[in-house]
C-alpha cells in the first residue's frame, strides 16, 4: 500500500505541474490584442439553464456571476463588448426546481463551503437537506443513503432506491456491484439537486427516494488554475487541483484529488484518487455538445460493525472478524463516460441526446474463517436517453411539454467467490461460485406536462411505461468441504416485467419566491435494483417490483427574514423490499424478499433565518448572523404483519435534526457553531434493540477575503467526543441465539481538527 501511496502521489504531483503549464500561457495570452477573437455564450448543463442574454445589437455576452471570486470576464474582442452579470447555474437551477409541485432543493457548492470547511465527501455533500438521510464511517466515500425510507436493502445502502445523476444523464449501476461510490467528487461539483419521490419524474426516475442530480462546473464557471489542500486528525489529507478554460467555441474542465485517511476506527485506512472532467463545443448557437468523463480508484480496509456496549466504552476498536480477516475493498479502476448534445430545434422546442458508460472492478478480500470468501465483481452499463421539451401557448394559457426516453443495459455483470475459509479445503484459493447479470436491463418512456389554469395556478400531469429485465444466473458451486459440485435452480433466471408510475400536482405561485404544491404520484422500485442477484439462496427470483402511492403537501417561502420550505408526505408501500441480516459473524449473511403492506410518511423541513444583518461603513457587503437549520421526521412502519405486526422499520431514526449558527464580517472572516440530533434507530425488525440517540456539536473559523484568490479554513468536530453510532445493519431479532451479542452499528467519528486553504489564479 505504501508503494501505491508514493505512485499515486508522484502522478498528481506530475498533473499539477501539466495543468498549470497549460493555464498559465492563456494567462498570459489574455493581455494580448486578438480582433478576430470572438465571445461565447453561458451554457449551464440540465436540468437547469441559464438564458444566454444579448445586446441591443445582438452581441452574445460573457457570463461573470457563476465565475469565483479573482477569475475576470475573457474577452479579447477589441470592438463594443457589453460585459452583464448573468445569473448563476446554480441560481437558475433553483428557479427551475421553484416549478416542480413538491419538495425539491438545490445544494450550492460554494454555500456548502460555508457551512463545512474540510473538503467535502458524498456524504457531507448532503447534509442540511430535509428528507435526505446520508451518514458515512470509516473515512471513505461510502455511505448510507436513505430518501424517505429508501434503501432499507442489502448492505450497498448508498444506491438502491435513489436515482443518481451526472450533469442530467443516469449514472448506471444496477446489477452486481452497484454504481460505485468513488467516482463521487464533491470538489468538482458545482451545485447538486435532490428531488424526493417522483418530484424527479422529469429526470425518469421511477423510485421511492427520487434523484440527486450532480452537475459539475465547466470551463464557464470555473478558474483558470485553481489548488485546494486539507489536513487533519487520524492522519487525513485530501488535495485538489482543478482548471477550467474557455477557448473561443470550445471550453473544458478537469479536476484531480486524492485523499488518504487512517480512520477514526481501527482497520478502517482509505485511499483514494479521481479524475473529473468535461469537454464543451459549441458547433453553432443552436447546437453544443458536451463530452464527461470521470475515473476513481479506492482502497479502504473495513473496519467492521460494533455492538452498542462496544460504541460505548471505545468506538475506535474494530469487529474482530473483520480485523482477522483482515477484510478490505480494492477497486483500482472505475470509469464513467458521458455524452450529451443539445439541439434547438427552433425558438420553441429543443432535443437532448445523452449516452452514457460505465466499468467497474473491485475485490473484496476476506480469509481465514469459515464462509471466509473473496469475491471480485465486475460490471460495464451502456445508458442512452433522449429528452424532447417545447413551450406553447394553449387557449391563450403557457403550456410546457416533456417527451423523454430512457435506458439502461447491462451488458457485462459477473461476480466470482474465491474461497479463503480454511487452508485445508480442497477448494482452497479456487472460484467455489460465479454469478453473472448481464442482460439485466431497465427501459422509461414518460411524457409530461405543465400547464398554466389561471394565472399563477400550475397543474402537472406526467405518465411513465417501464420495462425491467432481470438475468440472474449462478453457476454450479463447488461444497468447500467435499470440493464436490452442488445442485443449482436458474429456473427463474430470465425475467421481464412492464410497470409505470405516474404524476399529478398543482403549484401556486403568490411571487418567484414563495408557492404552494400538493401531488399525487406512484413510483416503482424494480427487481433489476443493484445486488438484488448475488447468490441464489438469496431467493431474489421471487422479489416482485415495489410500489408507492404518495400524497404531498408544502411550501417554499422567502419572506423577509426567512428562507424555507416544508413537505408533509404519505406513502403507501406495497411488496416493499427489505433485507434482513441473519448472520453477522464471521461473515454478513443477508436475505431480500417483499414485506406485506408498509406505511412511509414523514416532514421534511428547512429554515434559514437571517437573525441579525448589518452593512460596515467601509464596504457594501454586510455583516450578518445566520441560522441554518434542516429536520426530518421519518415514521415508518408495517401496517399489520404475521410476524413483526406495526413495528418500526429498523435503520432510519424518527428525528434527524442539524442547525449551524454562523456568523459572517464583511472583511471575509466568519465563525460558526453547528450541531447535528439523531434520535434512537431500532436495529431489527422485531423492534427489541436501538442503537441510543445523540447529539454532536462542531465549530469552524475561517478567513476568505473578497476579491482575493485565496482563504484559509479550520473546522473541529464532536467537540464532545460522543461516541454513537453512524448508521446501522439491519437485523431480524437481535435477541435470537444466532444473533445476541452480534455488532450492528457502524461507530461516527470521535473529536477531530481539520484544516486548510484554496488558492486560485
Amino acid at each position: 500500500m505504501a508503494e501505491n501511496v508514493t505512485i499515486q502521489r508522484a502522478t498528481l504531483t506530475l498533473i499539477i505541474i501539466i495543468s498549470y503549464g497549460l493555464a498559465v500561457p492563456h494567462l498570459h495570452a489574455q493581455s494580448a490584442s486578438n480582433d478576430s477573437a470572438q465571445t461565447t455564450p453561458a451554457k449551464t448543463d440540465s436540468p437547469a439553464r441559464a438564458a444566454t442574454k444579448t445586446n441591443d445589437e445582438g452581441a452574445q455576452k460573457e457570463k461573470t456571476a457563476a465565475a469565483p471570486a479573482g477569475k475576470a470576464t475573457e474577452s479579447t474582442q477589441l470592438s463594443r463588448v457589453v460585459v452583464t452579470a448573468d445569473q448563476g447555474a446554480a441560481d437558475a437551477a433553483k428557479q427551475d426546481v421553484n416549478r416542480t409541485p413538491g419538495a425539491a432543493h438545490v445544494l450550492d457548492t460554494s454555500d456548502l463551503f460555508k457551512t463545512q470547511t474540510t473538503s467535502l465527501t458524498a456524504a457531507s455533500q448532503l447534509q442540511y437537506t430535509p428528507g435526505v438521510f446520508a451518514q458515512s464511517s470509516g473515512g471513505n466515500q461510502g455511505f448510507r443513503l436513505s430518501i424517505r425510507g429508501s434503501s432499507l436493502v442489502n448492505t450497498n445502502f448508498y444506491k438502491y432506491g435513489v436515482g443518481l445523476y451526472f450533469n442530467g444523464l443516469f449514472f448506471p449501476g444496477i446489477a452486481e456491484s452497484g454504481a460505485p461510490p468513488f467516482l463521487f467528487e464533491p470538489l468538482a461539483t458545482n451545485y447538486t439537486v435532490v428531488l424526493p419521490g417522483q418530484n424527479a419524474f422529469d429526470l425518469q426516475t421511477i423510485d421511492l427516494g427520487g434523484a440527486i442530480n450532480f452537475v459539475d462546473y465547466t470551463g464557464y464557471d470555473a478558474a483558470p488554475l485553481q489548488v485546494r489542500f486539507d489536513a487533519g486528525s487520524y492522519s487525513y489529507y485530501k488535495g485538489q487541483v482543478s482548471s477550467g478554460l474557455v477557448e473561443g467555441p470550445f471550453d473544458y474542465y478537469v479536476s484531480v484529488s486524492q485523499s488518504s485517511d487512517q480512520g477514526f476506527q481501527d482497520h478502517s485506512a482509505e485511499l483514494g484518487s479521481r479524475v473529473i472532467g468535461n469537454i464543451g463545443y459549441q458547433i453553432n448557437p443552436d447546437i453544443q455538445n458536451r463530452f464527461y468523463f470521470r475515473y476513481g480508484a479506492e482502497y479502504f480496509q473495513y473496519g467492521g460493525l460494533l455492538t452498542n456496549a462496544q460504541i460505548a466504552s471505545n468506538p475506535r476498536q474494530a469487529q474482530v472478524s473483520q480485523k482477522s480477516q483482515d477484510v478490505y475493498l480494492d477497486s483500482p479502476i472505475s470509469v464513467y463516460v458521458g455524452d450529451k448534445a443539445t439541439i434547438k430545434l427552433d425558438p420553441d422546442s429543443q432535443l437532448e441526446l445523452g449516452l452514457a458508460y460505465d466499468y467497474s472492478y473491485m475485490y473484496k478480500n476476506s480469509k481465514g474463517v469459515l464462509n471466509g470468501f473473496a469475491t471480485d465483481y465486475t460490471e460495464q452499463n451502456f445508458t442512452p436517453s433522449a429528452l424532447y421539451s417545447r413551450s406553447d401557448e394553449l387557449f391563450g394559457h403557457q403550456d410546457k411539454s416533456l417527451f423523454a426516453i430512457r435506458g439502461d443495459t447491462v451488458v457485462n455483470s459477473k461476480s466470482h467467490a474465491f474461497d479463503y475459509s480454511v487452508p485445508t479445503s480442497p477448494t482452497y484459493g479456487a472460484i467455489i461460485r460465479k454469478h453473472t447479470n448481464s442482460g439485466t436491463s431497465e427501459a422509461v418512456i414518460s411524457g409530461s406536462n405543465d400547464f398554466e389554469i389561471i394565472p399563477k395556478l400550475w397543474v402537472k400531469t406526467g405518465i411513465s411505461g417501464i420495462y425491467t429485465r432481470m438475468v440472474n444466473v449462478d453457476s454450479e458451486s463447488r461444497n468447500t468441504t467435499t470440493g464436490a459440485y452442488l445442485p443449482i435452480n436458474n429456473a427463474n433466471q430470465d425475467q421481464g416485467r412492464f410497470d409505470y408510475n405516474g404524476v399529478l400536482g398543482l403549484h401556486y405561485d403568490f411571487n418567484p419566491d414563495t408557492q404552494i404544491f400538493l401531488n399525487l404520484s406512484r413510483s416503482v422500485d424494480s427487481t433489476t435494483g443493484e445486488s438484488l442477484g448475488n447468490s441464489s439462496f438469496t431467493g431474489e427470483n421471487q422479489i416482485k417490483n415495489q410500489t408507492a402511492t404518495t400524497v404531498e403537501i408544502g411550501t417554499r417561502a422567502k419572506v423577509g427574514i426567512f428562507d424555507g420550505s416544508l413537505s408533509l408526505y404519505h406513502s403507501a408501500v406495497e411488496n416493499e423490499i427489505l433485507t434482513v441480516a441473519t448472520q453477522i459473524n464471521p461473515t454478513l449473511i443477508t436475505i431480500t424478499s417483499n414485506a406485506t403492506p408498509t406505511t412511509h410518511q414523514g416532514i421534511e423541513a428547512k429554515l434559514d433565518t437571517t437573525l441579525w444583518q448589518g452593512h460596515d461603513s467601509t464596504d457594501e457587503a454586510p455583516n450578518r448572523l445566520l441560522l441554518i437549520q434542516a429536520y426530518t421526521y421519518s415514521d415508518f412502519y408495517y401496517n399489520d404483519d404475521p410476524v413483526w405486526h406495526h413495528n418500526h422499520l429498523p435503520a432510519i431514526p424518527n428525528n434527524f435534526y442539524q442547525a449551524e449558527l454562523r456568523y459572517e464580517h464583511p472583511t471575509g472572516f466568519y465563525v460558526g457553531v453547528n450541531t447535528q440530533y439523531r434520535s434512537q434507530i431500532w436495529e431489527d425488525y422485531a423492534n427489541t434493540t436501538a442503537s441510543p440517540g445523540y447529539a454532536t456539536l462542531g465549530a469552524k473559523v475561517g478567513y476568505a477575503p473578497p476579491r482575493q484568490p485565496w482563504e484559509v479554513h479550520l473546522q473541529f468536530t464532536n467537540l464532545t467526543n460522543e461516541h454513537y453510532a453512524a448508521y446501522v445493519q439491519q437485523t431480524s431479532n437481535l435477541t435470537a441465539p444466532a444473533l445476541v451479542g452480534t455488532g450492528v452499528a457502524a461507530p461516527g467519528d470521535g473529536f477531530g481538527i481539520y484544516g486548510g486553504a484554496s488558492y486560485h489564479f
